[in-house]
């Protein structure tokens, strides 16, 4: 809806970007250059690697960021790179003048029609450290950080973020219960815009006195990892539905750029191999990938004796094993050259203690996003040019290596 329509109901031509190409920031760079592109819709986790790709004199005038909270330390190479420029052209740090280049941060919800706030994004917001403000409402929807009894927080004070106006749903369909749980009437609207139909999104939020809205995270069990709201409960029932698995549970491990989903499965009958553990349950992992869409299927799943709940039965999310993800031993230890130099950017890529030879990349969690920055710090560190595509989830450590030896170096670079 943002992108189709905001390009052809503005007059503009609409470049289509097929999956492979948007998941390689190059080729994504290629296309913006080839196709003269001036309005970018992008995932933050995504720019940040297309950011050092984009030539200097690049036809882009705005960017729009959505889909995840904005760290304003992904942003910092691309001010140091275009400055902070006035829509003129101007630039605010000094710099020589250049064609303006503007960014936005944007907040929205399918069932507001994508996108409900902007702010437009400056150098001051990366100075600050924090979270980028999502700002204030498009004109066509209000914005409302509402408590538990549907009246406005104080400036402040943390609330359920809700929009209302021309641009959200009036309900879900053929489910009313959800309906009436999710939406309802703006809380102060007047006569004539009382049949406008009010959305509560289910994230918290704040506000500053001057009106800037800040997103604080969800409300309910509902998390987002990689740019992509997931429900762990939807995964654990598809974990359950598997043959051989007694109960599952689904956690997110890691923060920030390391965050990651992982699964842990209980089997029907008592199997020692199965519960001396966690123990990778890869067949597991591989049947998720029949059921469900790729965000949602987890780094790896283990099988584990018994899943651990707290006094009150709920599951015990900080009890559950955190598994050595490299699992190693001297026979599995990196031995080449090229091993070690993968095991050691793998570690630090993904945020794991250890990785063995024989581990494979989707078993230490090595995801799309994962894969662009690895070939970027081969790319940028040892002048290897391995393309994404190289990297799938079910290569080892030691077959990559092999790859990594065959691979032509980057044209005109040396490593450093």
């Amino acid at each position: 809806m943002w992108e189709i329509w905001g390009a052809l109901g503005n007059g503009a031509s609409m470049v289509v970007v097929d999956r492979e190409t948007g998941r390689d920031p190059r080729a994504l760079a290629r296309l913006i250059a080839e196709e003269r592109v001036t309005v970018l819709s992008e995932t933050p986790a995504l720019f940040e690697h297309l950011v050092p790709e984009l030539a200097d004199d690049t036809s882009l005038r705005r960017v729009f960021l959505g889909g995840d909270r904005l760290d304003p330390a992904i942003l910092r190479p691309w001010f140091a790179r275009f400055g902070d420029r006035d829509g003129a052209g101007r630039e605010t740090t000094g710099r020589a003048p250049a064609p303006g280049i503007e960014l936005y941060n944007l907040y929205g919800v399918t069932e507001a029609t994508v996108v409900s706030t902007y702010h437009r994004v400056r150098e001051e917001d990366v100075r600050a450290g924090r979270p980028v403000p999502i700002g204030r409402a498009l004109p066509n929807q209000r914005v409302y950080l509402l408590g538990e009894d549907d009246r406005p927080v104080p400036v402040g004070a943390t609330g359920q973020l809700c929009v209302a106006g021309h641009a959200v749903a009036s309900g879900y369909h053929d489910r009313d219960g959800l309906t009436a749980e999710r939406f309802g009437a703006d809380p102060l609207a007047g006569p004539s815009s009382a049949a406008f139909p009010l959305y509560r999104t289910g994230d918290l939020a704040t506000a500053t006195p001057d009106g800037e809205v800040h997103f604080l995270g969800r409300a309910d069990t509902q998390v987002k990892v990689r740019g992509f709201r997931v429900e762990p409960g939807e995964i654990e029932a598809a974990l359950r539905e598997t043959p051989g698995v007694r109960s599952a549970t689904v956690t997110v491990h890691g923060s920030g750029a390391a965050q990651r989903l992982l699964g842990y499965a209980v089997p029907e009958a008592p199997d020692a191999a199965h519960t001396a553990g966690p123990v990778p349950a890869e067949p597991l992992r591989e049947h998720l990938r029949t059921r469900l869409p790729e965000h949602k299927v987890p780094a790896a799943v283990y099988w584990i004796d018994r899943i651990p709940t707290t006094p009150g039965g709920k599951v015990d999310v900080a009890a559950l094993p955190v598994p050595d993800t490299g699992g190693t031993d001297r026979d599995t230890a990196p031995m080449t050259e090229a091993e070690r130099l993968l095991a050691g950017l793998l570690a630090e890529v993904l945020q794991v203690p250890d990785v063995g030879a024989d581990d494979t990349l989707g078993a230490l969690g090595l995801d799309s996003l994962g894969a662009m920055r690895l070939a970027a710090r081969l790319r940028g560190a040892y002048a290897l040019d391995l393309a994404v595509s190289d990297l799938p989830a079910t290569r080892t450590v030691a077959e990559l290596a092999r790859a990594v030896e065959a691979a032509r170096p980057v044209a005109g670079e040396g490593a450093r």
